[in-house]
C-alpha cells in the first residue's frame, strides 16, 4: 500500500471542538456486511446490536500527562511523560517524558514547577525523550494530577473547560496520552440500556502511547514500523469474553485498540474455548472481532493503516469519508461522529 492511499481530505470546518451533550447524541453511520450504509443517532446502538454480544471496552484513562516547567535559567520546558520506567538498583518513581524543547537540558538538571516542586532530569533516552524523577524522590502520578494537563490531539485547538469530558465514562486505568475515542459516545444510561437488552460487556486496558499519533514517513506503508503496546485482560474479562463465543455470540470491540487486544488474544490462541484447540499460532492475526464501533481516523497514522488491515472499515475510504462528512453537515473526529461496520467474509489465504 502506497502511503497517499491513507490520504483523508479533512475539512476544517467539520472537526469537533466541543462535545455534544448528551454524548450519544452523535451521529452514528453503519456499514452493513452487504455494503449498505444507514445513518442514525449514536444512542440507537442498542437496537443494531444482537442479545448475547458483548461489548468490549478499554478502560484506560488519559493522564493529564503534559506538564510545564522551568530551568533555573528561566526558561520554560513542557513535559509529555509517557509511561513509567524501572531504573535498576533504585526506588525513585521514574518516567519517560518527552522534553520540548529538549536540545539544551542536561542530565541531573532540576526544573521547577509553579508550586515549588521540582523535577529532576536523570538521562536523555533520545529522539527528545528524557528519563524524569521527582527531586525528592517521591511519586510523579499526584504530581501530574495537581499540575497535569491532558494532552488532546494537535486538530482540537481549544482546552475543554470540564476535562472529564475528554475521559470515558468507564476510564478506571490511568496511563494513556490520549483517549480511546471510540468510547467518548458512550453515557451510563446508554451502557444499561444494552444491559437490558442482553448485550453483554467486557473491559480490557491497553494504554494509548504516543507513538500511535506518529506520522508515518515511508513510501510503502509496509516498511513502516509500528511500536509494541502492553496490555492487560483480567480473569473474569478473559471468561466473560470465552463464554460469550462458546454461547455463540459477537464480540463487538469498541474502537481499534479494544480490537488489536482481541487481535493478540486470539491469535496467542487464549479465546480458544473448552474442547477445541489450536495446534500452532497462526503467521498473522486473525480478523474476526466483528461489528466494530470507530471514531474516524487520522490520515498519515498508524491508525488509519490498522483500521484497513484489521477490521475493514469501509469507512476508511478517503472519498467515502470526505462525502459523508459533507453529507452529515455535522461535526466528526473525537467528539464527534462515529462509525459502526461489520467486515464482509473474505476467502482465507
Amino acid at each position: 500500500m502506497r502511503l497517499e492511499e491513507l490520504d483523508l481530505p479533512i475539512p476544517e470546518e467539520l472537526i469537533a471542538q466541543e462535545p455534544l451533550e448528551p454524548r450519544d447524541a452523535c451521529r452514528l453511520m453503519r456499514l452493513t456486511a452487504d455494503g449498505r450504509r444507514e445513518h442514525r443517532i449514536f444512542r440507537e446502538l442498542p437496537e443494531i446490536l444482537r442479545p448475547g454480544d458483548t461489548l468490549v471496552f478499554n478502560d484506560s484513562k488519559v493522564l493529564p500527562a503534559r506538564i510545564e516547567a522551568r530551568r533555573a535559567t528561566g526558561g520554560k520546558v513542557e513535559l509529555l511523560f509517557l509511561r513509567p520506567v524501572a531504573v535498576q538498583g533504585s526506588a525513585a518513581d521514574c518516567w519517560e517524558a518527552l522534553a520540548r524543547p529538549s536540545h539544551r537540558l542536561k542530565p541531573g538538571e532540576e526544573i521547577a514547577l509553579e508550586s515549588g516542586d521540582a523535577l529532576v532530569l536523570v538521562e536523555p533516552r533520545g529522539e527528545g525523550i528524557w528519563l524524569v524523577a521527582a527531586a525528592g524522590g517521591g511519586p510523579l502520578l499526584p504530581l501530574m494530577e495537581r499540575h497535569g494537563r491532558l494532552p488532546l490531539p494537535p486538530y482540537i485547538k481549544k482546552y475543554p473547560d470540564d476535562p472529564s469530558t475528554y475521559q470515558t465514562v468507564y476510564a478506571a486505568a490511568p496511563g494513556s496520552a490520549a483517549a480511546p475515542t471510540a468510547g467518548l459516545h458512550f453515557t451510563p444510561a446508554l451502557q444499561e440500556r444494552l444491559r437490558e437488552v442482553g448485550v453483554e460487556a467486557a473491559y480490557v486496558t491497553l494504554h494509548v502511547g504516543l507513538d500511535t499519533f506518529q506520522p508515518i514517513r515511508e513510501d510503502r506503508v509496509e516498511d513502516h514500523r509500528i511500536h509494541r503496546e502492553a496490555f492487560s485482560v483480567t480473569a473474569e474479562a478473559l471468561r466473560s469474553l470465552r463464554a460469550a463465543r462458546a454461547e455463540g455470540g459477537r464480540l463487538v470491540a469498541v474502537g481499534t485498540t479494544a480490537t488489536r487486544v482481541l487481535e493478540t488474544l486470539a491469535g496467542l490462541g487464549f479465546l480458544t474455548t473448552r474442547g477445541s484447540r489450536r495446534k500452532k499460532a497462526p503467521t498473522r492475526s486473525p480478523r474476526w472481532p466483528r461489528p466494530p464501533t470507530a471514531g474516524w481516523p487520522a490520515p498519515r497514522r498508524s491508525t488509519s493503516r490498522r483500521g484497513t488491515s484489521s477490521v475493514r472499515l469501509t469507512c476508511c475510504s478517503p472519498t467515502f469519508t470526505c462525502r459523508a462528512a459533507r453529507c452529515w453537515r455535522s461535526p466528526w473526529r473525537s467528539w464527534g461522529s462515529s462509525g459502526c461496520g461489520r467486515r464482509t467474509r473474505t476467502p482465507s489465504r
